[in-house]
């Protein structure tokens, strides 16, 4: 995240109470033709990519958010949301569902985040060690 970003919490409004909702603010269009700079960044473009339905939106997806039309972004478990103008004004609600991990998978993760020193800085500094995306 960059320092133009601020979270809030709050109630998810359809999971009811207790599920933490995140809201950033909108960040400016990505200079020159790239989304990502880091591995996990571009890690996180293809697999979203491999998943789309639709390519067609996803390429005007792309197309409006080099153009600065992407609102604020809520982030909540299984979840991620924004409002998106078009040319014209009109607002969209566009929606990425997410798998949410189970309590299993989060401790294997977590075993497996404390076995080096390193990844634990990582993950401070806000970077994903690869040997823990596997």
């Amino acid at each position: 995240m960059n320092d133009d970003v601020y979270g809030t919490d709050a109630v998810d409004a359809e999971g009811g109470a207790g599920r933490a909702e995140r809201t950033f603010a909108p960040l400016p269009p990505p200079p020159g033709r790239g989304f990502a700079t880091s591995w996990w960044g571009r890690a996180w473009l293809k697999a979203l990519e491999d998943t789309a339905l639709d390519g067609q939106q996803l390429k005007k997806g792309r197309r409006l958010a080099r153009e600065g039309c992407v609102g604020a972004v809520a982030v909540r478990p299984g979840r991620i949301t924004a409002v998106v103008r078009d040319r014209d004004g009109t607002g969209h609600r566009s929606d990425v569902l997410l798998q949410e991990l189970g309590d299993e998978a989060w401790d294997r993760f977590l075993d497996m985040a404390v076995e080096r020193a390193g990844h634990i800085a990582a993950l401070l500094d806000r970077e994903m060690p690869p040997h823990l995306v596997e």
